[in-house]
């Protein structure tokens, strides 16, 4: 079973879980060492406490407008859809952003009230809660602001980020940790007081990467560090600074302290479909609640980054299987990354003799305020050089390109500046870089027909044209999915049928 990444630890110890065993997430609460459904509610993610009960957001085949599976929870927004949930006190306190709309709410379950608590906000990234001094802080947009509820005009920027990233704050009593890049070329981690005046953040820990996602917990600061695009849990003691490494590969989403002796993560690697994880403090420990790992005849290695070229992951196929080709592989997400995580797509290609390269491109996260400042024209420029490396190492294999959502962008601008040795290219729930983009190479789009982020019937308009004069055009659709496979079977078929097109292309 592969899990959303978030999950609810509720106040009577069980962990709640969305997970998806074939074709529908559903939850599934873990206790007593063991993983049992939780109900029966189909498709739902997102676990949050609504008066004391669990609830979760569901949506239709995969079309992101996501509704409360509690009734009495959307009552207080009507038809609204909501985007995203922050429950406190044990779901009597929420924080809510629905989907088209600029407002966040805050609703208030004993004295039945709902009211705007922030205005004119495009993006809700975090919101942690202080029960004990009742204060909220925020972070939206650019911003980093800490909110007095016994007075809500008392309002405190702590920081900002002009990238309008996610700066994960964390309360511990009146002290706000959190992480930015606002003066530093990687993410910093900082402490602030609220009593503090003028409240200037104390910087904690620096490093040569990104460090990230800062708790505090019985004189000991965890954090992410990200290397490499590993996201790697640590742990400083903050009176003698001594630094342990508590996960030395892989992806963790985020991590919870379960009590005082464990942790709680969500896992991933490039073996491992995401799970969920707990961590012993005390004896250094892994117990995998959800999974298990899926060991395939598979080698990766990391490409490091040179003055010349980004840095980049490559598959190999196991030893006897032939080669088949290379695929240039355009990770989603212009200013995310490509990280070592599961992906049974481009596993399968591998295990069948298609050599991977994922670069990450200029514009990537996790490897400097500059590298993702850079220009689009500088991917573009080491996408190309990317290509000339493949062909000159791989000289006797033909080469493909491969791309999913925004990644396709990038992957169209290339094939115009230069298509040459390039056999075939695929495209999965692609972002379109233009109208007038139209494919020069043997194409084939995925599509998904309630894609909440590419407009589906307009780009389907736009691929039939071209195909009644362009033969390189291949289309696949599925009914019952939105921007990326749920359903196992839609996904096996997508791998069958991206198979036999680069092998009609050889």
């Amino acid at each position: 079973m592969e899990v959303e990444p978030s999950f609810l630890i509720h106040p009577n110890g069980e962990i709640i879980i969305s997970g998806n065993k074939s074709d529908l997430f559903s939850l599934y609460k873990y206790k007593n060492s063991k993983l049992s459904v939780y109900d029966s509610i189909p498709n739902v993610m997102y676990p949050f406490l609504f008066k004391g009960r669990v609830a979760g957001l569901t949506d239709q085949d995969g079309n992101e407008k996501f509704r409360s599976t509690d009734s009495n929870f959307n009552s207080y927004f009507g038809s609204n859809y909501i985007r995203s949930v922050f429950s406190f006190k044990k779901g009597l306190l929420l924080i809510v952003q629905l989907i088209d709309d600029n407002d966040i709410y805050i609703v208030d379950v004993l004295k039945q009230t709902k009211r705007i608590l922030i205005s004119n906000v495009k993006n809700l990234h975090n919101v942690q809660y202080s029960e004990e001094y009742n204060f909220m802080v925020a972070n939206y947009d650019n911003k980093l602001l800490c909110i007095k509820l016994n007075d809500n005009k008392q309002r405190i920027e702590i920081s900002s980020n002009s990238e309008g990233e996610k700066m994960n704050p964390f309360i511990y009593g009146k002290e706000i940790y959190f992480s930015n890049n606002i003066d530093s070329e990687y993410y910093s981690i900082y402490r602030v007081n609220i009593e503090d005046k003028p409240g200037v953040p104390e910087q904690l820990l620096q490093s040569a990467h990104d460090v990230k996602m800062p708790k505090y917990n019985g004189e000991s600061l965890f954090y992410i560090e990200v290397i490499n695009s590993e996201y790697l849990l640590r742990k400083m003691d903050l009176n003698s600074g001594t630094i342990y490494k508590i996960t030395n590969n892989g992806v963790i989403y985020n991590y919870e302290f379960y009590d005082t002796k464990d942790i709680i993560f969500t896992f991933t690697d490039f073996d491992t479909p995401k799970s969920i994880i707990s961590y012993n403090i005390s004896d250094n420990s892994f117990n995998n609640l959800t999974g298990n790992s899926l060991k395939l005849n598979i080698s990766y290695k990391f490409i490091e980054q040179t003055t010349e070229r980004s840095p980049a992951y490559l598959y190999s196929p196991p030893n006897e299987v032939k080669i088949k080709g290379v695929i240039l592989f355009f990770h989603p997400g212009l200013h995310s990354d490509f990280s070592p995580r599961w992906d049974p797509l481009l596993s399968n290609l591998c295990n069948n003799g298609y050599v991977i390269l994922a670069p990450n491109y200029p514009m990537s996260a996790g490897f400097g305020k500059s590298f993702y400042n850079a220009n689009f024209s500088d991917a573009v420029t080491d996408i190309a050089k990317w290509k000339n490396f493949i062909r000159d190492y791989y000289k006797e294999h033909p080469i493909y390109y491969l791309s999913t959502s925004s990644g396709n962008i990038l992957m169209e601008h290339t094939l115009i500046e230069d298509n040459k040795n390039i056999l075939a290219s695929a495209s999965f729930f692609g972002i379109s870089s233009s109208s007038e983009y139209n494919s020069s190479i043997p194409t084939i789009y995925f599509l998904g027909r309630n894609d909440p982020i590419v407009g589906y019937s307009d780009l389907l308009n736009k691929l039939r044209k071209e195909q009644i004069n362009n033969d390189n055009i291949k289309i696949v659709s599925y009914d019952a999915e939105g921007h990326w496979f749920r359903k196992s079977n839609n996904l096996k078929n997508a791998m069958q049928y991206l198979a036999n097109f680069f092998c009609q292309h050889y």
